[in-house]
């Protein structure tokens, strides 16, 4: 049933990626990662709040959205709006820079022991989550970027099925019961 369940997904989103990547414009692209990525925090906001962590949600969701906005705009120009180097630059910037806004925002908190925790998730999900997901647009931004993000779509993919299957057939040993009780992975012996 799962089997089924899972070739039924990648039936449905599998032409919907690959009309996405090779054929939507660049502010397109960025806006429809910008959703995947507020979706992916949104995810990773709830599971610290299930450890008593109270993070700043909103905050959070418009430093996201900010750092999107800022990718998918492009004025037009044929060229990418920012070229790796700048990008990787300016990713690291806005990085260093999320670290700071929210412990502001935590430090105005009454009680800071909450206050940085929270600080905490809210950048580390930026880090996590958007920024990895950023670097998708701004390979998709490249000349031969639709390309190149089929490539990296099609290895991950394509480790996911070996996961998956090599999993089945010869995983004995649970790798994170709570988190995802069908996971395993093979224990190796060096000889």
């Amino acid at each position: 049933m799962q089997l089924l369940k899972r070739i039924l997904t990648a039936v449905i989103l599998i032409p919907i990626v690959l009309l996405l990547v090779l054929r939507a414009p660049v502010a397109v692209v960025a806006l429809v990662t910008a959703l995947v990525a507020l979706l992916a925090v949104q995810e990773l906001l709830k599971i610290s709040e299930a450890y008593k962590v109270r993070p700043f949600l909103w905050p959070t969701y418009i430093f996201v959205g900010l750092f999107f906005l800022f990718l998918a705009v492009n004025l037009g120009h044929d060229t990418p709006l920012l070229s790796t180097s700048v990008f990787a630059g300016t990713a690291a910037f806005v990085a260093t820079i999320a670290t700071f806004v929210f412990l502001v925002i935590g430090m105005r908190r009454a009680d800071l022991s909450t206050g940085f925790p929270a600080a905490m998730t809210s950048a580390f999900s930026f880090a996590y989550v958007a920024l990895p997901l950023g670097c998708l647009v701004q390979i998709r931004e490249q000349a031969s970027g639709a390309f190149l993000l089929l490539y990296l779509l099609l290895l991950v993919w394509a480790g996911d099925i070996f996961a998956y299957f090599v999993g089945r057939s010869l995983g004995r040993h649970l790798m994170s019961p709570r988190i995802s009780p069908k996971k395993t992975w093979k224990e190796l012996r060096l000889r």
